[in-house]
């Protein structure tokens, strides 16, 4: 299963560029089912901080870092996956 992480300010009240992030990237989770599970971070959660993300929205796809500060394009989110499916599967072949 891959990740994805969305890193925002404040979940309960996403900024207009997060909550545009926010739909993208649950637009594209949608196409992949039970493949991919979508988390929601707090800038200020241990999972960001490690990662050194201080800006939104940040979009992580696995441990690749897909975009900061912008929504990313829903294509670039879609690719992101589909690398991270096939990474997943070459190493189970």
């Amino acid at each position: 299963m891959i990740q994805i992480h969305i890193c925002v300010a404040n979940p309960a009240d996403p900024s207009p560029v997060a909550a545009t992030a926010l739909q993208r990237v649950r637009a594209a989770v949608g196409r992949f089912g039970e493949q991919v599970e979508m988390t929601i971070v707090a800038l200020d959660d241990e999972a960001a901080l490690v990662r050194g993300i201080g800006m939104e929205p940040a979009v992580l796809v696995g441990d690749l870092l897909v975009a900061v500060g912008q929504a990313p394009p829903a294509g670039h989110i879609v690719r992101a996956i589909e690398a991270a499916l096939q990474r997943e599967k070459s190493k189970h072949a």
